[in-house]
């Protein structure tokens, strides 16, 4: 049905005090609050890989984030604050340029532009490394035929999360997962480390 103006207001009332108050949290908290409620990484087990940390901490960190959510969403019904929305669109948007940019063979000035020149890629389970080496695996996966469309944008002050379906070469239709999630920590606007990781797809 569709909602009245009055429940439209409530809704996007009670959507941006959910928001601002997130964005209050610290920032380890933070990241497992959004893997685990808007990602597909959700699993504790993802969200430890993705992070670096033990399951332990996942359960410890999201906790201690539930408790600072109850407190910050009575502060945030009171506080005037950005709507959430229109930032979340501007985040999908730049997304979505990066996106179609790398895909076009340029993703080295999208690095160059967009990230810190110490910045920090890791991928669980696998290599370490800078800004060359994110180029450098961007570069093997165009040269393969792979291509990436973003499914999904979540940000939240200096994270910054991207969904994509990895879409394997027709005549290698196994060569890479189905997904990637792109988390971003962000400095000044610019991305200082990149984790990517390949959710394992919930089972049916």
């Amino acid at each position: 049905n569709t909602p009245t103006p009055e429940e439209a207001l409530d809704r996007a009332a009670m959507r941006d005090w959910v928001w601002h108050s997130i964005e209050q949290l610290s920032e380890p908290d933070r990241l497992v609050t959004l893997l685990r409620y808007f990602s597909d990484a959700s699993s504790y087990e993802q969200i430890a890989a993705v992070c670096g940390v033990p399951v332990g901490t996942v359960r410890s960190r999201l906790s201690h984030a539930r408790r600072a959510l109850a407190g910050g969403l009575r502060t945030a019904a009171t506080t005037a604050h950005a709507d959430v929305a229109t930032s979340n669109d501007t985040r999908w948007r730049e997304g979505s340029d990066m996106l179609t940019t790398a895909m076009g063979g340029d993703f080295e000035r999208v690095v160059r532009e967009s990230w810190w020149p110490n910045a920090e890629m890791i991928v669980p389970g696998g290599p370490r490394g800078g800004r060359d080496l994110a180029i450098s695996g961007m570069d093997r996966d165009l040269a393969a035929g792979v291509r990436q469309r973003l499914r999904n944008v979540v940000a939240s002050g200096d994270v910054l999360i991207w969904e994509t379906d990895l879409i394997s070469p027709p005549d290698d239709p196994e060569h890479c997962p189905p997904a990637a999630l792109w988390l971003q920590v962000l400095r000044e606007g610019r991305v200082r480390q990149l984790t990517l990781f390949h959710p394992v797809p919930a089972l049916v």
